[in-house]
C-alpha cells in the first residue's frame, strides 16, 4: 500500500485507508446479508466485496480485474474510488487517474467529503506521473494516434505517462507526420503536426492528334464517285418527273372540283334549298372527294418534285467533282515514282497530212 500513501504520515494514511476499507466491507457485507439482491446491483456488490478481499490481501491484479467488473454493474464512487487506488497499487498512473477522477464526478452513491478530500490527495499522487500533451494540426479533420491507439480527433489534449512517446497526425490525401515526445511528470507540452498532401504522379500528356488525310488534289470522295452520281441525279430527275406529273394532276383535279363546286352552288344553292334534296347530298360528297384527291395529289407531288431537285443537285455535285477518267494532262506515277504508261490526256481534230485531207489526234504518252 506504500505506492498511494505519498504526502502523509505512514500511520495516518494507514489508518485512514483502513477505516476505508473497513467501511466499504462493512456496506457491501451489509446490503448482501440483509437483500440478498439477484439483479445487477447485487452482482456488483458481490464482486466488489471479492475485489476489497483480494486488496486488503494485496492481490493487485486479481482486485484490479474483480473492482473493473464491480465497476460496470456497481458504479459508486466508493468502487471508483477504490478501483483507482488499485491502479495507484499498480503503478498504472493514466488508469488510476481516470477512476479516481471517475469517482469525485460519481452522482450514485458519490463520496463523502473525508471521501472525496482523500481521493483528491490520490489523484494529485498519480498525476505526478502524468504529463499533458496538446497536440493541433492545421489540416481540416486530421486525426492523432499515440503509440499506435485509436484515432482522435483534433485539436485533443492526450494525458500520457512520463517517458517518450511516438504522435502521429493523419490526415486523408496526406502522409502521416510524426512526432517523439518527451513527457514529463506533472508537466504540460504542446505539439502541432501538419501532413503533407501525397504527391501523386502527373498523368501522361495525350498523345498528339493524328493529321487528318488529306486528299491529293483531283481525288474522288468515295470509290466510283462519277457513276454514282449519275445514278442520284437520273433518280432524281425520275423522282422530280413524277412529282411534277403529280403537281399538275392535282391542279387539274382542285380546277374541276372549284368548276363543280360552282355548279353546285347555282343548281342547289349553298345549303340544298334548291332542287332534289339527296341528288344535292351525293354531289355534295363527290366534290368533297375530288377536293381531297386534288390536295392529296398535290401535297405528294409537292414533296417528290422537291425531294427529286435535291437528289438531282446532289448527283451532279458528284459528277462535276469527279475526277476526269483522263486526268489533268500528268503523267501518272507509279507507287516508285516512275511514269506509268498509257496516255493521260488525248486530243483530236481535222487536218491535213501527207496523204491528205484526214483527223489527226495528239496526247501524252
Amino acid at each position: 500500500m506504500n505506492a498511494h500513501t505519498t504526502g502523509a504520515p505512514r500511520r495516518r494514511r494507514g489508518g485512514r485507508l483502513a477505516a476505508v476499507l473497513a467501511a466499504l466491507a462493512c456496506s457491501l457485507s451489509t446490503g448482501l446479508a440483509a437483500a440478498q439482491p439477484a439483479d445487477s446491483e447485487g452482482e456488483g456488490k458481490r464482486f466488489a466485496k471479492d475485489a476489497l478481499e483480494a486488496y486488503q490481501a494485496q492481490e493487485f491484479d486479481k482486485a484490479r480485474g474483480l473492482f473493473e467488473k464491480a465497476r460496470e454493474l456497481y458504479p459508486t464512487g466508493q468502487v471508483l474510488r477504490m478501483t483507482g487506488y488499485t491502479y495507484l497499487a499498480l503503478k498504472s498512473w493514466a488508469e488510476a487517474a481516470d477512476a479516481i477522477e471517475a469517482s469525485l464526478k460519481a452522482t450514485y452513491k458519490p463520496l463523502s467529503d473525508t471521501d472525496r478530500t482523500d481521493a483528491e490527495g490520490q489523484l494529485a499522487v498519480a498525476l505526478k506521473h502524468l504529463g499533458t500533451v496538446s497536440v493541433k494540426s492545421k489540416v481540416a479533420g486530421a486525426t492523432v494516434r499515440v503509440d499506435g491507439g485509436d484515432p482522435k480527433p483534433l485539436p485533443a489534449d492526450v494525458r500520457l505517462v512520463e517517458g517518450e512517446h511516438k504522435v502521429v497526425v493523419s490526415a486523408k490525401e496526406h502522409e502521416d507526420a510524426s512526432a517523439t515526445v518527451t513527457v514529463k511528470g506533472g508537466e504540460p507540452s504542446a505539439v502541432a503536426l501538419d501532413p503533407k498532401p501525397k504527391k501523386t504522379d502527373a498523368p501522361p500528356p495525350p498523345p498528339p492528334p493524328e493529321p487528318e488525310p488529306v486528299s491529293p488534289p483531283g481525288a474522288a470522295w468515295f470509290p466510283y464517285q462519277g457513276p454514282i452520281g449519275l445514278a442520284v441525279a437520273g433518280a432524281g430527275a425520275a423522282v422530280g418527273g413524277l412529282g411534277i406529273g403529280l403537281l399538275v394532276y392535282g391542279s387539274t383535279l382542285r380546277g374541276a372540283a372549284s368548276d363543280n363546286r360552282d355548279a353546285h352552288l347555282a343548281s342547289y344553292g349553298d345549303a340544298c334549298q334548291h332542287g332534289d334534296l339527296t341528288l344535292c347530298y351525293y354531289d355534295t360528297q363527290l366534290i368533297n372527294r375530288d377536293g381531297e384527291r386534288a390536295a392529296s395529289a398535290f401535297g405528294a407531288g409537292l414533296g417528290l418534285a422537291i425531294t427529286g431537285g435535291v437528289l438531282l443537285a446532289t448527283g451532279i455535285t458528284f459528277v462535276a467533282a469527279a475526277p476526269s477518267p483522263l486526268g489533268s494532262g500528268a503523267a501518272p506515277k507509279a507507287d516508285d515514282g516512275t511514269p506509268t504508261t498509257g496516255p493521260v490526256s488525248l486530243a483530236c481534230a481535222p487536218g491535213v497530212d501527207a496523204e491528205g485531207a484526214a483527223v489527226l489526234c495528239g496526247g501524252t504518252f
